[in-house]
């Protein structure tokens, strides 16, 4: 999986961009020259999360597919920004662990009861929490803490 979709195109490397300061600097020795902006948004670090731009839906291709109730093959699953009204019925409990709360919501975003999606190999687990991330938090990819 790559978020190079969340930053914006770098150039050939950062470059540093003189600073403007109205006195010299106490800590730096008088013949260092001006000083320099350090790098920033080099694609290694988070970006703020104005930064970030959240597709509205996305599609997430199982490199294992499981079955439905029906007996139907799922090979894909839609992920999508939830509702409050669908999140009402969502209850993720203490014993369904972090992987079973987010499997809940992926679920819900595809009609599906939870039950199906235990079947899920455990490389698709992974994968869906990281992409189904930012579709629940505020378009910084991190989920509030407790």
């Amino acid at each position: 999986m790559s978020y190079d979709q969340f930053y914006e195109p770098q150039l050939n490397g950062p470059t540093a961009v003189p600073v403007q300061t109205s006195a010299p600097s106490p800590t730096l020795p008088p013949n260092m020259g001006t000083p320099v902006a350090a790098p920033v948004g080099d694609g290694a670090a988070p970006v703020p999360a104005a930064g970030i731009k959240v597709a509205l839906e996305d599609r997430y291709d199982l490199a294992f597919p499981i079955k439905a109730a029906d007996g139907s093959d799922i090979t894909f699953l839609k992920l999508r920004r939830l509702k409050g009204k669908e999140m009402k019925g969502i209850d993720p409990t203490p014993s369904d662990g972090k992987f079973g709360g987010m499997l809940k919501f992926v679920a819900e975003m595809n009609g599906l009861p939870a039950e199906t999606l235990d079947e899920l190999d455990a490389f698709d687990v992974i994968e869906l929490v990281g992409k189904v991330t930012p579709f629940l938090g505020r378009g910084t990819g991190v989920t509030p803490s407790a």
